[in-house]
């Protein structure tokens, strides 16, 4: 599992299905992107079930999804999942 944080009424819309992917740029080194791209090979090779934990720092709330999708993008990732 990958986590992100998430704030205000973006993390509003990612909870409740109406955005159901995150845009972040991508830091060098951030062993965060390290361990996206090692999710993002084993969701091409069929393995088990990769999830992504969405944060709001400012409430506490927080919410897991499934990941659909990760695409690379003129330095930038996009995660997408599926909404349950």
């Amino acid at each position: 599992m990958i986590v992100f944080n998430s704030y205000g009424d973006e993390f509003e819309k990612e909870k409740s299905g109406k955005k159901c992917n995150i845009v972040r740029k991508i830091e060098r080194y951030e062993p965060k992107f390290e361990e996206l791209e090692k999710m993002n090979l084993r969701i091409a090779e069929g393995h088990k079930k990769q999830h992504i934990d969405i944060r709001n720092p400012e409430n506490h709330d927080s919410f897991t999804r499934v990941i659909t999708d990760i695409t690379y993008f003129d330095g930038y990732v996009i995660i997408s999942w599926r909404h349950e």
